[in-house]
């Protein structure tokens, strides 16, 4: 059987699968035979493009994704995409297996970019030799703020040009192994005192405060080739009335706001990459819009591929209906 197909020869149905990369539990997935055919429906009926791995260790990772591979192409001929957050090795998400390298900090602080480099590459090259081609790191947020509860040592500094550099040096090194990358959490999650899995933080910086500290980062990301962006779910009021977004948008989060991934990240930036949510499932998304309408939101705001959403059915069922309505 050939393997593989072109966009154009892809239905509706596929396309809007195709956005859709779920959790992907792999302990659940080796021991619960309700789970497995769940996830295996997904491959096979759904026609998601991926799933995001999380546990497990390298055998059973290799097994299932190779058993999911199998099923997606007799199915559709479409191989999946696997993806993973590894930004300081293996063990950030597997139960065991794996090298764990130093936080971004750590890096950061040794001011040595060919360390930076070769340490992502050997990340790449671990993941790769799983299956999984789409590692969801660097971390492009200045940590700007000390009291900053979720990014601070997973950033590489406090500076926007250290971060840059080594942001660049970790691109490299991925793309020497051979994987995606991806910069995240655009704009920049930097400074905030609030954890974006638990609610949604409000950063109140203008546009040219932006440009100063969180932004360049991004900017060197893109001048690098970073394979895709990762949008965070932290709204910008400042930043999106600068876009012209209205009242209602400035509320939003920035992975479900047209003005900052569409006006912003795409006809400002240029950036021509691939545009991936932060994960739907984080109460900062599920507290305050259905699952479905966020994924609606996000995709007209322009993503591409809608992460961790905490039902995909719905997500699927609602992007349906708003291409049935017209």
């Amino acid at each position: 059987m050939e393997i593989g197909r072109e966009v154009e020869e892809l239905n509706v149905h596929e396309l809007i699968g195709e956005l859709f990369m779920p959790r992907l539990e792999i302990a659940d997935y080796t021991s619960d035979p309700e789970y497995r055919e769940r996830i295996q429906k997904l491959a096979q009926e759904h026609r998601v493009g991926g799933f995001c791995i999380f546990g497990g260790d390298p055998a059973s990772i290799i097994s299932t994704i190779g058993e999911l591979q199998r099923i997606a192409i007799e199915a559709h001929q479409i191989p999946l995409l696997f993806s993973a957050d590894f930004e300081f090795g293996l063990p950030m998400r597997l139960a065991s297996g794996g090298t764990e390298f130093p936080d971004a900090m750590a890096l950061g602080r040794c001011s040595d970019l060919d360390l930076t480099r070769a340490v992502a590459k050997a990340i790449g090259e671990e993941a790769k030799a799983l299956g999984i081609g789409w590692n969801f790191a660097p971390v492009a947020d200045v940590n700007s703020n000390r009291l900053n509860p979720i990014i601070n040592i997973r950033s590489f500094g406090e500076t926007p040009d250290l971060v840059s550099e080594h942001v660049t040096a970790m691109i490299q090194g991925m793309r020497d192994a051979g994987i995606a990358s991806s910069a995240k959490h655009f704009p920049g999650h930097g400074d905030t005192i609030v954890d974006s899995h638990r609610s949604l933080p409000v950063i109140q910086s203008t546009r040219e405060e932006m440009d100063l500290v969180e932004l360049p980062p991004f900017f060197a990301a893109i001048r690098c080739g970073v394979s895709s962006i990762m949008i965070g779910h932290i709204a910008l009021p400042n930043l999106a009335e600068s876009l012209g977004a209205t009242e209602a948008e400035m509320e939003l989060p920035a992975s479900l706001s047209k003005p900052i991934i569409t006006g912003l990240l795409r006809d400002q930036l240029h950036f021509n990459g691939v545009v991936v949510t932060d994960g739907l499932e984080m109460q900062s998304i599920t507290n305050a819009f259905g699952v479905g309408e966020a994924c609606l939101m996000a995709f007209i705001a322009g993503s591409d591929v809608l992460l961790l959403p905490s039902h995909n059915d719905t997500g699927f069922q609602r992007l349906m209906e708003a291409l049935e309505a017209g």
